[in-house]
């Protein structure tokens, strides 16, 4: 009876330490505290990394060594599977490989990269879930690209009035630009392509860039500018980088004087002439444009009362105004006309 007692507990000891040990599996990291994730998901068997873009790349060994599969109730009949929506981007191989299926991309898997994966290991009638963490590493793929444009080489247009100082600044937030990646390959530096010599770039809030004047903005000798400014991140091992073209207006300002195209006429006139006759039309003109540009003519104030002659304001023509005679009147008369603008 005692020895019947004995046996029984031998094949209670093998039912439930050996015969239906539940398959074990191991991963290749025993640092889960310091997980890239950043999970401390108690379940958490494993943490991998694997670079972004990487089709058919090895993420990491969910199994034991295939030497050590005989401790798996001495067989080597072990299946995986992934279980969810993983699938699709996972595989794992009949060795307990984890591969990507197809490039994965940081930037849109959100969380930082990182994901969890669900793993099947069985054997017959006994298995184990893995929990697994993947953080999909940053490489340096895309480029810093100006907020409010879609592509790597965009044009706008922005205004400024033209003056004889320097150090104006043309500040926008359509000048900001952004990058997904990480790190040095997020990181990223403004410059001037062209023109280098007459605008320099100023970080005047995380809201704003300004291009700053170096020189006389003068709309008479050049009233547009096209500005070529870059965004060029630090990434390694190639640095990716954006243009924007900014089309700068150069505004007219009221700097110039009208000028007369001939300033020293000396018309004549017969006595004879009729009323209204013209005698002669004065031009001038004004390198500024609209109200700045246009210019109107009047006679100095000192004029003699008795001046036979009246004055278009507008056009600068002059006419007589009355009548003459050469014998009994005034044979000179002399006035000056001025141009204003």
């Amino acid at each position: 009876m005692i020895l019947a007692a004995f046996k029984l507990l031998i094949l209670l000891l093998c039912f439930t330490t050996w015969c239906y040990k539940p398959v074990q599996t191991a991963c290749q990291t025993s640092d889960n505290e310091n997980c890239p994730c950043g999970l401390s998901d108690e379940r958490l068997s494993c943490c991998f990394r694997v670079s972004e873009n990487e089709a058919g790349a090895n993420v990491g060994l969910v199994a034991n060594d295939p030497s050590l599969q005989d401790i798996l109730n001495g067989t080597e009949d072990v299946a995986y599977s992934i279980l969810g929506k993983n699938e699709e981007e996972l595989n794992i191989t009949e060795n307990g490989f984890l591969q990507t299926t197809k490039a994965l991309d940081r930037e849109t898997i959100g969380n930082e990269g990182c994901f969890t994966v669900l793993v099947e290991v069985s054997h017959n009638d006994q298995g184990n879930n893995i929990l697994v963490a993947v953080q999909i590493t940053d490489v340096n793929d895309n480029p810093p690209r100006f907020i409010n444009t879609e592509n790597t080489n965009s044009t706008l247009t922005e205004s400024v009035q033209e003056s004889d100082a320097i150090h104006i600044d043309i500040c926008s937030n359509d000048l900001v630009a952004t990058d997904e990646d990480l790190g040095e390959n997020g990181t990223f530096e403004y410059s001037i392509v062209s023109p280098k010599d007459n605008f320099t770039v100023i970080i005047d809030s995380p809201d704003a860039v300004c291009l700053r004047t170096l020189v006389p903005l003068d709309r008479e000798e050049m009233d547009t500018i096209t500005i070529v400014l870059q965004a060029e991140d630090n990434g390694v091992p190639t640095t990716l980088s954006s243009l924007i073209s900014v089309i700068l207006q150069i505004e007219d300002a009221n700097d110039n004087a009208p000028m007369f195209i001939e300033p020293n006429l000396s018309p004549t006139i017969n006595e004879t002439a009729a009323n209204d006759t013209l005698v002669v039309q004065y031009t001038a003109v004004d390198k500024d444009i609209g109200s700045n540009g246009h210019v109107s003519f009047s006679i100095v104030p000192n004029t003699p009362q008795d001046f036979p002659f009246r004055l278009n304001p507008s056009t600068g023509e002059i006419f007589l105004n009355g009548s003459l005679d050469y014998d009994s009147g005034t044979k000179i008369y002399p006035f000056e006309i001025t141009a204003k603008d």
